[in-house]
C-alpha cells in the first residue's frame, strides 16, 4: 500500500514539473495558491447576498473600462464580436481561444468563449459564443434574498408618505379596509409579509448551475369579518389588491429592485435584477343566507413554499405550513358562507445582465372556508365549519433566455380546523329529456338533449352555482355499452329555487352505413357541485327510490 501511494506521489510531482516545464506562456499555470476564491456577504437596498467560497475559473478574464478600450458597439457585442484596445500585455496573453471572457460595459455584461482572435498592432478583434455558468464559476454557492416589506422602508415610496395612508406606505401589503356591496358588508383584514430567497451551486463546466434553491417565505394573517342582509344569495368576486393606491399597485405589482453585488478583484460588481412580476389577492365569497347572519375566523402562521433543484435528481418541493387557527369560528349564521382568500405572487430572479441565470415562480397561497350555521356555532349538531389551507407552485429555470427546466405544479392542502357535524347534501329527481337535435353534437352518432332536473339541498335556501360534473355510463338499445365512466362538465342555466336546465351529448348505435339506433340509455350517473356537494343517482318523484336508468330517444 505504501509502494502504491510514494508511486502516485511521484508521479504527480513528476507530472506538476513536466507542466510547468511545458507551459509556452500562452495560457497561465495556476497552483493550488493562485485559485480565485470570492467569500463575501452583505446587504444592499434590501437584498441580502452571500458568495460562500465561490471559485472562479482561474482562466477568466475580466474586462472593464478601466484596464481596456472598447471599440465594438452594443450590436455587436450581442451577436459576440468583441474589439479591444489599450490593454496590458498580461490580459493580451491571456486572450487565446478557449479562455472565457467576463465583459463589462456601462450598460451591461457579455460573458462569452473565444473561439478565435485576430490581432492587428494593438486591437485585438475576438469572436465568441455563449458562455455557462460552469465557465464562470467552478464550486462554491450563491444566496440572495429579499425581504418586500424592507424594501418599501428603504425606497421612495417614503415620500408618498405624507399622500397616502401611512400604513400603505410602510405595509402596502395589509388589507385592513371594509368593503361593501349590496346586501354585503366585508373586510378581510389580513396581511401578508413576503419573502423570496434563491440559492444556486456551481460546478465546473456545467451547463446551468449544479444546485437551484427557489422558495417563498411568509407570514401571512387572516382575520376577516363578514355580515350579510337577510336573504342574501350569491357570489363576490374582487381582488383587494386594487384597494392599495394606484401608484403602489403600480409599483407592487411590477416590482423590482437592480444591484450591484460587489466581489472584489476578479469580477468586480456583479449585477442582480430581482423582481415581483404580479401580485394580487383575489377573494371570492359565496353565501346562501335565510336571515342576517355574521362569520369571522382568524388564522395565521408562517408558510415556506418552494423548491431545490439539482441535475442528478428529480425536484425536492420545499414545503413547511405554519399556519394554524387562532381564533375559532365564530358565528351568527343562517344558511351557508363559502369564502376562498389567496395571495398569489410571480417573483424572477436573474444574475448577469446576460440572463445567465433567470429562476421564475408562480406561487399561490390560500385559506378555503365551508361554513354552515342554524344561529348558533355552540351546537355542532346544527352547525359546521372547516378551514383549508392550500398552496400551489411552479418554477422555470432558464439560461441564456432559453428554459432549461420546468418543475411540475406542486400543491398542496391541508385542514387546520373543523367544527361541527352537519352535513350538507344535495339530490337531483325528475329527470326530464328534451327533444334530441337534428345535427350531431359530436361525430356522426351523438346527438345533444335539453334536460330539465329538479334539486333540493338539506340547507334551507341553497341554490345551484357554479358548474356541475356529471358522471354516466351510456348503453346501447341491444346493450351494448357505448360510454363508460363518462365525465362532463356542465353549465346549468334557467335556474330557479328547485331546477335547472343543461345540456347532453349522448352516442347512438350505429347500425348499418345508413341507420342510427333511436334509443340509448343513461345509467350510473352521479352529479357534483362546484362545492363538492355529491348525489348518486337520480330520485323518481313519485316514489323517492333511484331510477336504474333513464331513456335518451331520437
Amino acid at each position: 500500500m505504501k509502494k502504491i501511494l510514494l508511486t502516485l506521489s511521484t508521479i504527480l510531482a513528476l507530472y506538476s514539473c513536466n507542466n510547468e516545464d511545458l507551459h509556452d506562456g500562452s495560457s497561465p499555470s495556476h497552483s493550488l495558491n493562485d485559485k480565485k476564491i470570492i467569500n463575501q456577504s452583505g446587504s444592499i437596498q434590501g437584498v441580502t447576498y452571500s458568495f460562500d467560497n465561490v471559485e472562479v475559473n482561474p482562466n477568466l478574464v475580466t474586462l472593464n473600462t478601466e484596464n481596456s478600450s472598447i471599440l465594438s458597439t452594443k450590436e455587436e457585442l450581442s451577436r459576440g464580436f468583441i474589439s479591444l484596445q489599450n490593454i496590458s500585455e498580461k490580459i493580451g496573453k491571456e486572450l487565446i481561444p478557449g479562455n472565457t471572457v467576463y465583459l463589462i460595459t456601462q450598460d451591461s455584461t457579455y460573458i462569452r468563449n473565444i473561439t478565435s482572435i485576430n490581432q492587428k498592432n494593438d486591437i485585438y478583434n475576438l469572436e465568441t459564443t455563449d458562455a455557462n455558468i460552469g465557465d464562470v464559476f467552478e464550486n462554491g454557492t450563491l444566496s440572495l434574498s429579499i425581504n418586500i416589506d424592507d424594501t418599501n422602508k428603504n425606497s421612495s415610496l417614503l415620500a408618498l408618505k405624507n399622500a397616502y395612508d401611512k400604513e400603505y406606505v410602510f405595509h402596502p401589503l395589509i388589507f385592513n379596509k371594509e368593503f361593501r356591496v349590496k346586501g354585503l358588508i366585508f373586510n378581510p383584514d389580513s396581511k401578508l409579509t413576503p419573502s423570496i430567497a434563491v440559492k444556486l451551486g456551481f460546478d465546473k463546466s456545467r451547463v446551468i448551475p449544479s444546485v437551484i434553491e427557489m422558495y417563498y417565505n411568509s407570514h401571512t394573517e387572516y382575520n376577516p369579518t363578514l355580515t350579510l342582509d337577510k336573504d342574501f344569495k350569491g357570489k363576490f368576486s374582487h381582488d383587494f389588491i386594487d384597494n392599495v393606491p394606484q401608484i403602489l399597485i403600480d409599483y407592487l405589482k411590477k416590482y423590482s429592485v437592480e444591484i450591484k453585488i460587489p466581489t472584489g478583484k476578479y469580477l468586480g460588481d456583479v449585477p442582480v435584477k430581482i423582481s415581483v412580476n404580479q401580485i394580487n389577492f383575489p377573494t371570492e365569497i359565496e353565501a346562501n343566507v335565510y336571515r342576517g347572519s355574521s362569520v369571522s375566523f382568524k388564522a395565521e402562521g408562517n408558510i415556506k413554499l418552494g423548491v431545490k433543484f439539482t441535475l442528478d435528481n428529480n425536484p425536492d418541493y420545499i414545503y413547511e405550513n405554519g399556519i394554524q387557527k387562532i381564533d375559532g369560528f365564530n358565528n351568527n349564521l343562517y344558511g351557508e358562507v363559502l369564502t376562498d382568500m389567496k395571495f398569489i405572487i410571480i417573483p424572477q430572479v436573474q444574475v448577469f445582465q446576460s440572463k445567465l441565470i433567470d429562476v421564475k415562480g408562480k406561487i399561490t397561497v390560500g385559506l378555503k372556508t365551508s361554513n354552515i350555521g342554524n344561529g348558533t356555532s355552540s351546537d355542532d349538531s346544527k352547525s359546521f365549519s372547516q378551514g383549508t389551507v392550500y398552496t400551489s407552485a411552479a418554477f422555470t429555470f432558464s439560461s441564456l433566455g432559453l428554459p432549461a427546466f420546468t418543475t411540475d405544479i406542486f400543491k398542496k392542502s391541508i385542514n387546520i380546523w373543523k367544527k361541527g357535524e352537519y352535513i350538507n347534501s344535495v339530490s337531483f329527481s325528475n329527470f326530464k329529456v328534451g327533444k334530441a337535435t337534428i345535427v350531431p353534437c359530436s361525430g356522426l352518432t351523438s346527438f345533444g338533449y335539453d334536460v330539465l332536473l329538479d334539486y333540493k339541498y338539506s340547507l334551507p335556501g341553497k341554490t345551484i352555482s357554479g358548474d356541475l360534473e356529471i358522471t354516466y355510463d351510456v348503453y346501447a338499445d341491444n346493450g351494448t355499452l357505448l360510454e363508460s365512466n363518462k365525465t362532463v362538465k356542465v353549465l346549468p342555466y334557467n335556474i330557479t329555487s328547485n331546477s335547472f336546465k343543461f345540456n347532453m351529448c349522448i352516442p347512438f348505435r350505429k347500425i348499418n352505413f345508413f341507420n342510427i339506433s333511436k334509443i340509448s340509455y343513461v345509467k350510473n350517473i352521479t352529479i357534483k357541485d362546484a362545492n363538492g356537494y355529491i348525489a348518486n343517482g337520480i330520485l323518481d318523484p313519485l316514489t323517492g327510490s333511484p331510477v336504474t336508468e333513464i331513456a335518451f330517444v331520437r
